[in-house]
């Protein structure tokens, strides 16, 4: 199975949250996690936040980083699919960025793991296995 993972999972997953052992299942269950390259400005950004909240320390950000990239095997240019995740938003109504893993999953038939409630729904409106992995 290939799994497509998304900044928000991959948060999820290193910071231990409630969804991190559903999450470890299914990437210890692929034999292939994949990622839009925007996966490392997103997780960076994220990490960013947590410290401006002092949720994480300043210390702890290099090594969280490097955490979320080691949990992808590879990394796709935006280039590829940048395109066509576009006109899938124009479609679909729903952010560019969010489309890049939609497009990536949809291309390799892979499970999109994401937080994402919207995004999750979007994805199994349109034939993506996208397991509800936030049921807040």
């Amino acid at each position: 199975m290939t799994a497509v993972l998304d900044a928000s999972a991959a948060i999820e997953l290193i910071r231990k949250g409630e969804k991190a052992e559903l999450i470890e299942t299914y990437l210890l269950h692929s034999n292939l996690i994949i990622s839009s390259e925007l996966f490392k400005a997103e997780c960076a950004n994220a990490l960013w936040k947590m410290a401006k909240a002092g949720m994480i320390k300043h210390e702890e950000l290099s090594t969280l980083l490097e955490q979320c990239y080691k949990l992808v095997y590879s990394f796709v240019n935006i280039g590829e699919n940048s395109t066509e995740s576009l006109f899938e938003a124009v479609r679909l109504g729903h952010p560019v960025y969010d489309m890049l893993y939609f497009t990536l999953a949809r291309r390799t038939g892979a499970i999109m793991l994401t937080m994402d409630q919207r995004l999750t729904k979007l994805c199994n409106e349109s034939g993506i296995n996208c397991p509800l992995l936030d049921t807040i």
